[in-house]
């Protein structure tokens, strides 16, 4: 396990210098072959899992592409495999907390794009962005993936009509931070170490 964690320090370390994804082959989503319910498994899973766990504890905006990076492998294994989505949950706030407008499109995908337990797992605060008001006025606005905005979009303004009675509904991204970093991260980790003891005992 030790010999993993510096591994992945060593990775991150030398993707931030060179931003080489040659780097990132072996933390590929990677189908195993298998059909059969509770055979399907991704190669890679027990690698990615130490990545975005050392990621997480230490990361910034420098890190955005291997964030992104990282989280459309976690999107594209949570369509073929059925297991925890806690790595993807690490992954996408992680690009919240660093993210530009642009990147509303990727966690739009991230919660809705693949399966149930993505839509109900993942906080749609993630798609609010900065501030609602601002994302939607950006979604409103930009020349470029108009139709994949108006979807957001729609979706953003149902979320809000549904709670119209309930101000409080939503947390404010300050309020989502500090919930998600000193609450909800706890469980998740607590999950995918507990996921990394099963792999290890597997092998």
């Amino acid at each position: 396990m030790a010999h993993k964690k510096y591994q992945s320090m060593q990775i991150i370390e030398e993707f931030r210098r060179s931003g080489q994804k040659e780097l990132l082959d072996k933390y590929r989503f990677k189908h195993n072959g298998e059909t059969e319910y509770g055979k399907i498994n991704d190669f890679n899973l027990q690698n990615r899992i130490d990545l975005v766990l050392e990621l997480f504890r230490n990361y910034s905006i420098k890190d955005k592409p291997l964030i992104r990076w990282i989280l459309k492998q976690e999107i594209r294994c949570a369509n073929k495999i059925s297991i925890s989505i806690a790595s993807l949950e690490l992954c996408a706030f992680m690009l919240y907390k660093v993210m530009t407008l642009e990147d509303i499109y990727l966690l739009y995908k991230a919660k809705f794009g693949n399966t149930y337990d993505n839509s109900f797992e993942l906080d749609v605060e993630l798609i609010f962005g900065f501030d609602r008001e601002l994302t939607k006025q950006f979604l409103k606005n930009t020349e470029t993936k108009k139709k994949k905005s108006k979807v957001i979009l729609k979706m953003i303004k149902g979320y809000e009509k549904r709670c119209k009675d309930n101000p409080e509904a939503f947390k404010s991204r300050t309020e989502y931070i500090n919930y998600f970093e000193n609450r909800k991260s706890i469980n998740l980790i607590r999950e995918l170490r507990a996921c990394l003891e099963h792999l290890l005992n597997e092998n």
